[in-house]
């Protein structure tokens, strides 16, 4: 076999069963609103996270994460968005 066969194939086995799941597994978490309490205002709101960043971050080992939504927008769009770092709420 050829050295230049087999690499690739290392490459697509890994690229399958390692980076694919975890990449679909962020998504799918980040999917979905998350049910915070503001830092800011102390009410209850809904963010979104952008998954794809969240997803693509996971790839390289960062955290990477975005709000792409909050139900309090716009009035404070320009927030320090300090709710990423917050658990979210138990329903």
């Amino acid at each position: 076999m050829s050295v230049w066969l087999v690499l690739p194939a290392l490459f697509g086995v890994a690229l399958l069963f390692v980076v694919l799941p975890v990449a679909l597994a962020v998504y799918a978490h980040y999917r979905r609103p998350r049910l915070l309490r503001c830092p800011t205002t102390g009410r209850d709101t809904a963010i979104v996270v952008d998954p794809l960043d969240a997803a693509a971050g996971a790839l390289v080992g960062a955290t990477s994460l975005r709000v792409r939504a909050c139900t309090l927008w716009p009035a404070l769009r320009d927030c320090g968005r300090q709710c990423l770092s917050l658990r979210e709420a138990s329903r």
